[in-house]
């Protein structure tokens, strides 16, 4: 089957349940009781900002001014060794005497609405229990954004007509063999954009054959994806929002659909828009603004600022190449990705063949990725390889499994290669997703994968010219 064919809608079977019940099993498993990092510990301010004094200051949130009372009673709002404890977030900015998350604010509109929802059905606030109110959110943000990414690779899968155990396998790798998994622990946008972006796809693949008010309504569900994407992470914004409308275009040759799209697109924008102006008085995110970085003590200026870091030529390619591979590299955190070297020979050759939606998906993380590589210079902090990229997993592995597909004596490898990976994210999971150090684990169990996928390849190697031998050898008489 081409990969260009799209089969029709099927209703939900037990596998994407069970894929569902799965993913929020790992969750509450996985979902830790404090805030694992100033990352997230800024978000969570802000959450409980709106909800407890119903403004957008966050100075007097227990995740920056951490109450001493808290860490007496064994309830600190981050880890208990972790310094953050004594200093609060530094994920901040100082403007107009008023301290304010550099995240963005529009999703934290929307997380506050759980929070709220809990207190209403009486739940503690984060002053008086920060431990039950960080698992239950990190619980049914992550933990839910997990499995709607997940149950929607296995049903783009399907669209793409590959059988049921490569489905499953590829799936399965996605979510317990990269960082996805490791990222279960605690809130953060990266994988809810994960799933936003898992839906935005599978939703432009049924848009292809709609007609009528269904196409009507895909389109204006494909604006709604594109308005939260952006919201989720301002950096691959541009290339997410540009990259979009020229698809919906090339696929619907329509300058209508553009148009619905966009407008469907444009309050979520707007209303980003507008809030960092009434906040910073600029247009741009009010974190690239290098003066608001500069309250006392900060450790931010402006060599060290995603989107206003400079550096020279040489030393942004050392960096863009260290962004791919290296301590910190996101191929080799996500060990199923290393098949993707040798894949690119076939798939220069032309042998296998994707998506117009998988292309679409491919280019937003190369552009993206570029994003990042050419405003910032600091590996997305102190976590778990490129925290910035875990988006870029669902295209990543819709690729592998096309490949996988149309060229089928590459599974085994995948299958080697993702457990070598489940064991890499489950020693990852064991310290979260933000760390000062490499794990000890890391190298070791690089040097394995490897050398283990390149025994198996030179057996295989061997096998078939022994078996290509025996099939040149004169028949006896």
């Amino acid at each position: 089957m081409s990969a260009q064919s799209v089969l029709k809608p099927t209703a939900w079977g037990w596998i994407e349940y069970a894929i569902v019940i799965g993913c929020l099993a790992i969750a509450a498993i996985s979902a830790r009781p404090f805030a694992g990092s100033w990352n997230d510990g800024s978000r969570l301010a802000t959450v409980e900002s709106l909800v407890d004094r119903h403004t957008l200051h966050i100075e007097h949130s227990i995740f920056v001014d951490v109450p001493r009372s808290l860490i007496a009673a064994g309830l600190a709002p981050y880890a208990p060794d972790d310094p953050a404890n004594d200093l609060g977030t530094c994920d901040k900015l100082l403007i107009d005497g008023h301290y304010y998350s550099d995240k963005p604010a529009i999703i934290s509109f929307l997380m506050a609405i759980p929070y709220w929802a809990w207190q209403w059905l009486g739940g503690p606030t984060f002053a008086e229990r920060p431990d039950l109110v960080c698992w239950f959110l990190t619980f049914l943000i992550v933990g839910s954004a997990h499995a709607v990414a997940t149950v929607c690779l296995y049903r783009m899968a399907g669209v793409l007509g590959w059988d049921t155990p490569l489905r499953l396998t590829v799936t399965a790798s996605f979510a317990l063999a990269t960082i996805a998994f490791v990222y279960l622990r605690h809130v953060n946008n990266h994988l809810v954009l994960a799933a936003v972006f898992a839906a935005l796809l599978l939703n432009l693949m049924r848009l292809r054959d709609a007609t009528g008010p269904a196409r009507c309504a895909r389109l204006c569900a494909t604006g709604l994806l594109c308005g939260i994407g952006v919201n989720l992470d301002l950096g691959l914004a541009i290339p997410l929002l540009g990259l979009l409308l020229a698809f919906v275009a090339y696929q619907q040759k329509s300058l209508t659909a553009v148009a619905v799209v966009a407008l469907a697109a444009a309050p979520w924008i707007v209303g980003q828009v507008a809030i960092n102006y009434a906040i910073g008085g600029v247009l741009k995110p009010i974190n690239m603004v290098p003066e608001y970085a500069q309250w006392p003590e900060s450790p931010f200026d402006s060599t060290n600022l995603t989107g206003v870091a400079q550096q020279p030529l040489i030393a942004k390619c050392l960096y863009l190449l260290g962004l791919v591979f290296g301590k910190h590299g996101f191929l080799q955190y996500n060990v199923p990705l290393l098949l993707l070297l040798p894949a690119a020979f076939p798939l220069a050759g032309g042998r296998v063949h994707i998506s117009a939606e998988l292309a679409f998906g491919l280019l937003w993380a190369v552009g993206g990725g570029l994003m990042y590589g050419l405003l910032s210079t600091n590996y997305g902090g102190a976590c778990c390889s490129i925290r910035w990229f875990v988006p870029f997993l669902v295209p990543l592995f819709l690729l592998l499994g096309s490949v996988q597909h149309q060229l089928p004596e590459w599974r085994n490898d995948f299958q080697l290669l993702s457990l070598w990976g489940l064991l890499l994210a489950i020693v990852l999971w064991l310290v979260g997703p933000f760390s000062l150090r490499i794990n000890p684990a890391y190298w070791p169990i690089q040097g394995a994968a490897l050398l283990t996928w390149g025994i198996f390849r030179w057996r295989k190697m061997r096998g078939a010219e022994r078996h290509t031998a025996t099939d040149l050898m004169p028949a006896s008489v």
